[in-house]
């Protein structure tokens, strides 16, 4: 495949995740001028449209949004999630890189384009929640929970899986598109979902893992930054080596919201979320930020208050009693 093909970066969604789009196409563009964008409408108002418009030139691709109403669904997810599935059908490229509409770009995708697929129909990041088909038998996440189910894949057994199997999270991949139609693998993977509904988590991110286990390559960890990471207590008995774990937690090439809220919704805390807004500030959403109720508004500042007294005024304070001599030295 020839890395000399114009630098393309396709991403989905709908009205819903329009703010997140326009963050998205604007760190595109910040940081890799000579990209290509494309759009899955998932149902984007021609308002928004418009206003993406002045952010980038942006080529539209239209599904047959039918086709995604027979496909489950969970929690906040809608069928949008599904969109990617069709990329290959959708855009006439032999490669191109995807990103979910909750992420921001850090670093110029250039070197991610020219990364080589070795033969591998997509490479992506190993996923920080489920890094392997079975994971609790090989690593302790230590975020984990008794009430959480870290199997991607619950019934690999039952598909001949390798259980050591490593899992990516899809929400960024370079894709080999002209091996993804030689493949059909839009049509495969709505019939695994189909035939696999009970088992299915995590939507398309099932179908793909299950299509191309142990044949996608696996890419530096900067390149997918999952929030998850800031809830391990530690490196030591996770995927990450210390090296690693630093890396990603302070120098991210792509930060990705995932889960909810998201930085468009009341209550997110990502650490990342000035970001967000910085980069929403450069777009035809600027100032926008999520409503809270002002009982909610003045906790918020009374904690950034107390955090800001912590750090700054309470050092301050004992150093000047000690100097006193009103109290004794730590």
């Amino acid at each position: 495949m020839n890395s000399t093909n114009p630098l393309i970066v396709a991403t989905a969604g709908d009205e819903n995740y329009v703010q997140g789009m326009a963050v998205l196409i604007r760190s595109v563009v910040a940081t890799t001028p000579n990209a290509h964008l494309y759009v899955l409408d998932g149902g984007v108002t021609d308002r928004s449209k418009s206003r993406l418009a002045r952010i980038a030139d942006i080529t539209w691709l239209k599904p047959d949004l039918r086709l995604l109403k027979t496909l489950p669904v969970s929690g906040w997810i809608n069928h949008c999630t599904y969109l990617r599935l069709w990329l290959a059908e959708l855009l006439d490229a032999p490669k191109a890189i995807y990103l979910d509409s909750d992420m921001i770009v850090t670093r110029n995708l250039e070197s991610l384009w020219s990364t080589p697929l070795d033969g591998a129909i997509i490479a992506a990041v190993q996923d920080a929640y489920c890094p392997m088909l079975e994971p609790r038998s090989h690593w302790q996440l230590l975020c984990m929970r008794d009430d959480t189910d870290p199997f991607g894949i619950p019934n690999h057994k039952a598909l001949g899986l390798n259980p050591k199997a490593l899992y990516f999270n899809a929400g960024m991949f370079v894709a080999d598109l002209d091996c993804w139609r030689r493949e059909n693998v839009g049509e495969a993977a709505v019939r695994c979902l189909r035939d696999n509904e009970e088992h299915v988590l995590y939507w398309d991110q099932y179908a793909l893992n299950v299509l191309f286990s142990e044949r996608w390559k696996q890419l530096d960890h900067r390149w997918n930054q999952q929030p998850l990471i800031f809830s391990m207590s530690g490196w030591e008995h996770t995927q990450f080596s210390e090296a690693e774990w630093n890396a990603v937690r302070q120098d991210p090439w792509i930060v990705h919201f995932a889960y909810k809220p998201k930085p468009w919704q009341a209550g997110c805390n990502h650490p990342y979320l000035n970001l967000f807004f910085r980069t929403l500030d450069k777009t035809p959403w600027r100032w926008r930020r999520p409503y809270y109720p002002v009982r909610k508004r003045l906790a918020m500042a009374y904690e950034k208050y107390r955090l800001w007294r912590r750090e700054r005024v309470s050092p301050m304070i004992r150093g000047l009693k000690v100097q006193l001599g009103l109290k004794r030295a730590a």
